[in-house]
Protein backbone atom coordinates (compact mmCIF):
# COMPACT_ATOMS: atom_id res chain seq x y z
CA UNK A 1 0.00 0.00 0.00
CA UNK A 2 2.97 2.01 0.10
CA UNK A 3 2.14 4.16 -3.08
CA UNK A 4 -1.28 5.15 -1.68
CA UNK A 5 -2.60 9.08 -1.81
CA UNK A 6 -2.10 10.79 1.51
CA UNK A 7 -5.12 12.97 0.73
CA UNK A 8 -6.21 11.33 -2.40
CA UNK A 9 -9.98 13.21 -1.90
CA UNK A 10 -10.96 17.03 -1.99
CA UNK A 11 -10.37 18.50 1.30
CA UNK A 12 -12.85 21.32 0.52
CA UNK A 13 -16.76 21.62 -1.01
CA UNK A 14 -16.81 21.71 -4.12
CA UNK A 15 -17.52 25.24 -5.78
CA UNK A 16 -17.22 24.28 -9.38
CA UNK A 17 -20.39 24.93 -12.32
CA UNK A 18 -21.69 21.71 -12.97
CA UNK A 19 -24.39 20.74 -15.19
CA UNK A 20 -26.71 19.12 -12.82
CA UNK A 21 -28.45 22.05 -10.04
CA UNK A 22 -27.16 20.78 -6.50
CA UNK A 23 -29.29 22.65 -3.78
CA UNK A 24 -26.21 22.97 -1.62
CA UNK A 25 -26.94 24.87 1.86
CA UNK A 26 -24.72 27.69 2.56
CA UNK A 27 -23.81 25.97 5.88
CA UNK A 28 -22.24 23.27 3.80
CA UNK A 29 -18.90 21.80 5.22
CA UNK A 30 -16.47 19.55 3.46
CA UNK A 31 -17.09 15.75 4.78
CA UNK A 32 -14.65 12.64 5.08
CA UNK A 33 -12.43 11.37 2.48
CA UNK A 34 -13.40 8.19 0.44
CA UNK A 35 -13.35 4.85 1.94
CA UNK A 36 -10.79 3.88 0.11
CA UNK A 37 -8.71 6.69 0.12
CA UNK A 38 -5.96 4.70 1.94
CA UNK A 39 -5.92 1.73 -1.06
CA UNK A 40 -3.21 1.48 -3.30
CA UNK A 41 -3.64 2.89 -6.87
CA UNK A 42 -2.55 0.00 -7.60
CA UNK A 43 -5.30 -1.74 -6.26
CA UNK A 44 -7.95 0.40 -7.62
CA UNK A 45 -6.98 -0.38 -11.17
CA UNK A 46 -8.28 -2.51 -13.11
CA UNK A 47 -11.34 -3.40 -11.26
CA UNK A 48 -12.28 -6.94 -13.06
CA UNK A 49 -15.81 -8.23 -13.09
CA UNK A 50 -15.17 -11.30 -11.36
CA UNK A 51 -13.58 -9.39 -8.30
CA UNK A 52 -16.16 -7.12 -8.42
CA UNK A 53 -19.31 -10.11 -8.08
CA UNK A 54 -17.06 -11.41 -5.78
CA UNK A 55 -16.83 -8.48 -3.54
CA UNK A 56 -20.08 -8.36 -3.15
CA UNK A 57 -22.10 -11.63 -2.83
CA UNK A 58 -21.81 -10.67 1.09
CA UNK A 59 -23.59 -7.57 0.30
CA UNK A 60 -26.07 -8.61 -1.96
CA UNK A 61 -29.92 -9.84 -0.48
CA UNK A 62 -31.75 -12.06 -2.80
CA UNK A 63 -33.58 -10.78 -5.86
CA UNK A 64 -36.22 -12.27 -5.70
CA UNK A 65 -37.69 -11.54 -1.65
CA UNK A 66 -39.35 -8.26 -1.92
CA UNK A 67 -38.49 -5.33 0.47
CA UNK A 68 -40.96 -4.73 2.77
CA UNK A 69 -42.76 -2.34 3.31
CA UNK A 70 -42.87 -2.06 -0.54
CA UNK A 71 -40.56 0.90 -2.17
CA UNK A 72 -41.58 3.52 -4.21
CA UNK A 73 -39.47 3.07 -6.47
CA UNK A 74 -36.18 0.51 -7.66
CA UNK A 75 -32.98 1.22 -10.53
CA UNK A 76 -31.04 -1.91 -12.16
CA UNK A 77 -27.51 -1.18 -11.65
CA UNK A 78 -25.49 -3.02 -14.81
CA UNK A 79 -22.27 -4.04 -15.02
CA UNK A 80 -20.29 -5.52 -17.15
CA UNK A 81 -16.43 -5.74 -17.90
CA UNK A 82 -14.70 -3.92 -20.44
CA UNK A 83 -11.11 -4.04 -21.46
CA UNK A 84 -10.69 -6.32 -17.99
CA UNK A 85 -12.58 -3.24 -16.44
CA UNK A 86 -15.82 -3.42 -14.40
CA UNK A 87 -18.57 -0.40 -16.10
CA UNK A 88 -21.63 0.53 -14.83
CA UNK A 89 -24.35 2.17 -16.75
CA UNK A 90 -26.09 5.42 -15.80
CA UNK A 91 -28.21 7.65 -17.99
CA UNK A 92 -28.37 11.51 -17.95
CA UNK A 93 -32.22 12.17 -17.44
CA UNK A 94 -34.01 15.05 -19.60
CA UNK A 95 -34.45 18.13 -18.62
CA UNK A 96 -37.71 18.14 -19.88
CA UNK A 97 -38.93 15.16 -16.57
CA UNK A 98 -40.64 17.00 -14.10
CA UNK A 99 -38.25 14.87 -11.29
CA UNK A 100 -34.55 15.31 -10.96
CA UNK A 101 -34.20 16.89 -15.22
CA UNK A 102 -30.96 16.50 -15.97
CA UNK A 103 -29.19 14.21 -12.48
CA UNK A 104 -27.47 11.15 -13.74
CA UNK A 105 -29.20 7.97 -12.35
CA UNK A 106 -29.40 4.37 -13.21
CA UNK A 107 -32.31 3.22 -14.76
CA UNK A 108 -35.16 2.73 -13.36
CA UNK A 109 -38.39 4.24 -12.29
CA UNK A 110 -41.47 4.11 -9.99
CA UNK A 111 -43.39 0.74 -9.56
CA UNK A 112 -46.57 0.33 -11.08
CA UNK A 113 -49.72 -1.06 -9.16
CA UNK A 114 -49.12 -4.69 -8.13
CA UNK A 115 -45.36 -4.52 -9.37
CA UNK A 116 -42.68 -6.35 -7.93
CA UNK A 117 -39.84 -3.92 -7.69
CA UNK A 118 -37.12 -6.14 -9.19
CA UNK A 119 -39.58 -6.31 -11.98
CA UNK A 120 -39.46 -3.05 -12.09
CA UNK A 121 -36.19 -2.31 -12.50
CA UNK A 122 -36.23 -4.47 -15.33
CA UNK A 123 -39.49 -2.96 -17.12
CA UNK A 124 -37.72 0.68 -16.80
CA UNK A 125 -34.16 -0.22 -17.92
CA UNK A 126 -35.50 -1.75 -20.71
CA UNK A 127 -37.52 1.13 -21.64
CA UNK A 128 -35.30 4.23 -20.76
CA UNK A 129 -31.84 2.31 -22.43
CA UNK A 130 -32.72 -0.74 -24.07
CA UNK A 131 -31.58 -3.08 -22.06
CA UNK A 132 -33.27 -6.48 -22.39
CA UNK A 133 -34.17 -8.12 -19.11
CA UNK A 134 -33.14 -11.88 -20.62
CA UNK A 135 -29.38 -10.52 -20.83
CA UNK A 136 -29.06 -9.16 -17.27
CA UNK A 137 -28.05 -11.96 -14.87
CA UNK A 138 -29.78 -10.88 -11.35
CA UNK A 139 -26.90 -10.83 -8.63
CA UNK A 140 -29.07 -9.47 -6.15
CA UNK A 141 -30.73 -6.65 -4.01
CA UNK A 142 -28.95 -3.89 -2.08
CA UNK A 143 -30.37 -1.87 1.10
CA UNK A 144 -33.44 0.28 0.43
CA UNK A 145 -32.48 3.39 0.08
CA UNK A 146 -34.70 6.52 1.62
CA UNK A 147 -34.52 9.39 -0.56
CA UNK A 148 -34.96 12.23 2.29
CA UNK A 149 -35.42 15.06 0.18
CA UNK A 150 -38.61 13.69 -1.86
CA UNK A 151 -39.52 10.96 0.63
CA UNK A 152 -39.04 7.83 -1.36
CA UNK A 153 -37.82 5.02 -0.82
CA UNK A 154 -35.72 2.91 -3.53
CA UNK A 155 -34.32 -0.36 -4.00
CA UNK A 156 -31.45 -1.08 -6.04
CA UNK A 157 -30.69 -4.12 -7.92
CA UNK A 158 -27.54 -5.29 -8.96
CA UNK A 159 -26.63 -7.21 -12.27
CA UNK A 160 -24.25 -8.48 -14.66
CA UNK A 161 -24.16 -8.37 -18.95
CA UNK A 162 -21.65 -10.83 -20.29
CA UNK A 163 -20.84 -8.40 -22.47
CA UNK A 164 -20.85 -4.49 -24.02
CA UNK A 165 -24.33 -3.78 -24.22
CA UNK A 166 -25.92 -1.95 -26.91
CA UNK A 167 -27.88 0.58 -25.59
CA UNK A 168 -30.33 3.42 -26.81
CA UNK A 169 -31.49 6.49 -24.78
CA UNK A 170 -35.29 7.02 -24.96
CA UNK A 171 -36.30 10.20 -26.25
CA UNK A 172 -37.99 12.08 -24.23
CA UNK A 173 -36.60 10.78 -20.86
CA UNK A 174 -33.12 10.05 -21.15
CA UNK A 175 -30.83 12.71 -22.67
CA UNK A 176 -27.45 10.34 -22.93
CA UNK A 177 -26.88 7.02 -21.84
CA UNK A 178 -23.21 6.83 -19.98
CA UNK A 179 -20.82 3.84 -19.54
CA UNK A 180 -18.11 4.35 -16.41
CA UNK A 181 -15.47 2.56 -15.32
CA UNK A 182 -15.13 1.62 -11.65
CA UNK A 183 -11.42 2.49 -11.50
CA UNK A 184 -11.84 6.06 -13.00
CA UNK A 185 -14.57 6.38 -10.23
CA UNK A 186 -12.59 5.48 -7.56
CA UNK A 187 -9.37 7.32 -8.77
CA UNK A 188 -7.84 9.97 -6.59
CA UNK A 189 -9.48 13.43 -6.77
CA UNK A 190 -13.07 12.31 -8.01
CA UNK A 191 -14.96 11.54 -4.75
CA UNK A 192 -15.67 13.70 -2.22
CA UNK A 193 -18.31 13.93 0.48
CA UNK A 194 -20.27 17.28 2.20
CA UNK A 195 -22.15 17.71 5.15
CA UNK A 196 -25.32 19.52 5.02
CA UNK A 197 -27.49 20.74 7.60
CA UNK A 198 -31.36 21.56 6.59
CA UNK A 199 -33.44 23.91 8.77
CA UNK A 200 -35.24 20.85 11.31
CA UNK A 201 -33.04 18.47 9.90
CA UNK A 202 -30.21 16.56 11.20
CA UNK A 203 -26.78 16.77 9.07
CA UNK A 204 -26.01 14.52 7.10
CA UNK A 205 -23.26 13.39 4.78
CA UNK A 206 -23.50 13.23 0.94
CA UNK A 207 -21.66 11.84 -1.27
CA UNK A 208 -20.25 13.35 -5.23
CA UNK A 209 -18.18 12.16 -7.75
CA UNK A 210 -17.05 14.18 -10.30
CA UNK A 211 -14.03 14.68 -12.98
CA UNK A 212 -13.81 16.64 -16.21
CA UNK A 213 -11.75 13.51 -17.85
CA UNK A 214 -14.27 11.36 -17.18
CA UNK A 215 -17.62 13.33 -16.68
CA UNK A 216 -17.11 16.54 -18.10
CA UNK A 217 -19.88 18.97 -16.36
CA UNK A 218 -21.38 16.21 -14.85
CA UNK A 219 -21.57 15.60 -11.26
CA UNK A 220 -23.13 12.37 -9.89
CA UNK A 221 -24.47 12.91 -6.57
CA UNK A 222 -27.37 11.75 -4.26
CA UNK A 223 -28.90 8.24 -4.19
CA UNK A 224 -26.45 7.62 -7.25
CA UNK A 225 -23.35 8.74 -5.72
CA UNK A 226 -24.85 6.98 -2.54
CA UNK A 227 -24.97 3.45 -4.20
CA UNK A 228 -21.66 3.71 -5.95
CA UNK A 229 -19.58 4.71 -3.18
CA UNK A 230 -21.43 1.49 -1.44
CA UNK A 231 -20.29 -0.47 -4.61
CA UNK A 232 -16.71 0.82 -4.54
CA UNK A 233 -16.81 0.37 -0.62
CA UNK A 234 -17.59 -3.66 -0.93
CA UNK A 235 -14.38 -3.87 -3.32
CA UNK A 236 -12.22 -2.18 -2.16
CA UNK A 237 -12.46 -1.40 1.30
CA UNK A 238 -14.99 -3.97 2.81
CA UNK A 239 -16.35 -3.55 5.97
CA UNK A 240 -19.34 -4.62 7.92
CA UNK A 241 -22.53 -4.51 5.72
CA UNK A 242 -25.19 -1.72 5.96
CA UNK A 243 -28.64 -2.85 7.34
CA UNK A 244 -31.85 -3.45 5.43
CA UNK A 245 -32.64 0.36 5.08
CA UNK A 246 -29.90 3.04 4.35
CA UNK A 247 -30.43 6.62 5.11
CA UNK A 248 -28.05 8.16 2.55
CA UNK A 249 -29.04 10.35 -0.41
Amino acid sequence: MSDAEPTPDRPEVSRRRFRQFIPRPSTAVAGGVAPWARVAASDRRPIPLERAVGSLTGLLLPAAVEPRPRPQAAVLVPLFERAGDTAVVLIRRSLSLMSNPGDLAFPGGRLERDERAVDAALREADEEVGLSPGSVNLLGRLAVVNRTRVRERVVPYVGTMTAEPCLRAHPGEVDAVLTLSLSDLAAAGVYWEEEWTMPGQASRLLPFFADAAILGDDVIWGMTAAVLRELLTAVLAPGPAPGPESPIA
